[in-house]
């Protein structure tokens, strides 16, 4: 009698419990909602053998010096999972945790190639400490892994910039300030407004992104803050913006990022759920994993 052959992860959950960067700091409860809600099950219904790895929390919500302890551990450990060259997929929280997931898959690859970054998002999320008027780090992540950020936060995994400008790319921005639009021109980061994806249409956009942050780099991922969505598909969210993406037109796209030989991973984020409604958010970030990882 044959023993039954456990089969192999194919990709390792990690969870961000913290809104410490955020203005509505009701979204650290997500990644332990989404472990309770049998995410891994639907996942393996899909063909996707997933394992939560970890779940990082911050000790002292109130203090700066955590949330970059966090967001280091955080960089450990995606690092490592690109090493073993298992895909990751982040849950959480406020975007400030892509500081740490892209610091880590940077610093894993640092001595084979750049890395490219899709990020997809309502916001810039580029401001700095000097520009931004509410202090908030989610507004400040493209700008941190610029290399444009208080030297404690754009030197975690290792000092200065992660993600060259012509690596990276922003889908799906409609809402803005004018220093962060400043800082991405001066240094020609592509950007796709909604006004270009419903001109275009979400497969030409999506196309040309994954198209140049993979030509140049030796892997790439996706950030996505699910404020990108129209309320309607994504009420669950801190900071809402009207005439978004419709989850029916970007999630058959999403295939194509799995399907990507240099793809490594995603990073889903935002998901507020005290305003969520019918599950309808929480519902939306499953569809996503299975989708990118299918």
């Amino acid at each position: 009698m044959h023993a039954k052959v456990k089969p192999q992860t194919n990709l390792h959950i990690y969870g961000v419990a913290s809104c410490q960067g955020a203005q509505d700091r009701r979204c650290d409860i997500t990644p332990d909602l989404l472990k309770g809600s049998n995410l891994t099950r639907k996942l393996e219904e899909q063909g996707v053998i997933a394992e939560w790895q970890n779940i990082f929390r911050m000790e002292n919500h109130a203090e700066r010096h955590d949330l970059v302890k966090m967001l280091s551990a955080l960089s450990g450990s995606v690092a490592q999972s690109v090493t073993q060259h298992t895909r990751f997929a982040i849950v959480g929280g406020d975007h400030s945790s892509a500081i740490g997931t892209w610091s880590g898959a940077s610093q894993a690859l640092r001595n084979q190639g750049d890395i490219g970054l899709v990020w997809v998002d309502a916001h810039m999320d580029a401001h700095t400490p000097q520009s931004s008027l509410t202090g908030a780090l989610h507004g400040m992540p493209v700008a941190c892994l610029l290399g444009h950020s208080a030297p404690e936060l754009a030197d975690i995994a290792y000092a200065g910039q992660k993600i060259k400008p012509e690596n990276i790319c922003l889908v799906g921005v409609r809402s803005f300030e004018a220093p962060e639009l400043q800082l991405l021109t001066k240094l020609g980061v592509t950007i796709h407004y909604m006004d270009d994806i419903r001109r275009k249409g979400i497969n030409e956009v999506m196309s040309a992104a994954i198209e140049q942050v993979s030509k140049h780099t030796k892997a790439f991922g996706v950030s996505i803050d699910m404020d990108v969505f129209d309320p309607v598909d994504a009420p669950g969210v801190g900071t809402p913006s009207q005439d978004g993406l419709l989850a029916s037109a970007f999630l058959p796209v999403c295939k194509t990022f799995g399907e990507h030989e240099k793809f490594i991973g995603a990073e889903i984020v935002e998901f507020n759920p005290y305003r969520d409604r019918n599950h309808k958010t929480e519902l939306l970030i499953k569809d996503l994993i299975a989708a990118i990882f299918h």
